[in-house]
């Protein structure tokens, strides 16, 4: 249940999803129990849902539509301090390159700024801007850290920056000790092989606050 909410809420900031952190109220057994969705998409919105543009939005409209209707989902977001990671720049350096402004990129437009373009062997950002980076890592960082990542590099160009499938598909850490300490996470291997880190903070951040839910009834 909790990747239901997780897929239809995204954060405003341009992460891809909210971190554990970032969402409360979340009951014990929306945490734990498992459920089977079989849904449609009515015939006069196919034309919409298979342009690859408007399909995310469409999807969480619908998601929202469902939990609010079946589980009698109620939410809000506020801004809270919450536990972060800094991201910043390491001891030797950044590692990765300006952007040439001549050059041009296809792929997925980032709500920060720059353009996602996946490869053979990971993904690239072309002239993207260190929120992006820091947005994308968030979405790593849940995996391991648990903990929005939040750019603190002082870097304020745009930069042409490869993620190698190695990088991507770092395994999770086993235990809880990610939490106060991101070495061994996907986010934190991801920062290390740029040329950068990431350290523990506190900060304002946007999160969502789950108001009223219930377990749905069976069909």
């Amino acid at each position: 249940m909790i990747l239901l909410i997780e897929t239809a809420y995204l954060p405003t900031t341009g992460a891809t999803t909210f971190t554990q952190a970032q969402i409360s109220g979340v009951p014990e057994w929306a945490s734990q129990d498992n459920f089977a969705i079989d849904a449609k998409v009515p015939e006069e919105d196919l034309p919409d849902w298979q342009n690859p543009d408007k399909q995310p939005a469409m999807l969480r409209a619908m998601m929202q539509a469902l939990l609010v209707d079946r589980c009698k989902l109620v939410v809000h977001r506020e801004v809270k301090e919450v536990p972060v990671y800094s991201l910043v720049v390491g001891k030797n350096g950044p590692r990765f390159k300006a952007t040439n402004p001549e050059e041009t990129h296809e792929g997925v437009k980032l709500p920060f700024g720059g353009i996602l373009s996946p490869g053979q062997n990971g993904m690239t950002l072309y002239a993207a801007p260190m929120t992006s980076l820091a947005a994308l890592m968030s979405s790593f960082g849940r995996m391991g850290t648990g903990r929005p990542i939040q750019d603190k590099t002082g870097l304020t160009g745009l930069y042409d920056i490869v993620l190698t499938q190695g990088q991507i598909t770092v395994d999770r850490p086993s235990d809880a000790s990610a939490a106060s300490n991101p070495s061994g996470n996907p986010a934190a291997a991801m920062a290390e092989s740029l040329g950068l880190k990431l350290e523990p903070a506190k900060a304002p951040a946007e999160t969502l606050v789950i108001d009223h839910i219930e377990r749905p009834s069976e069909n």
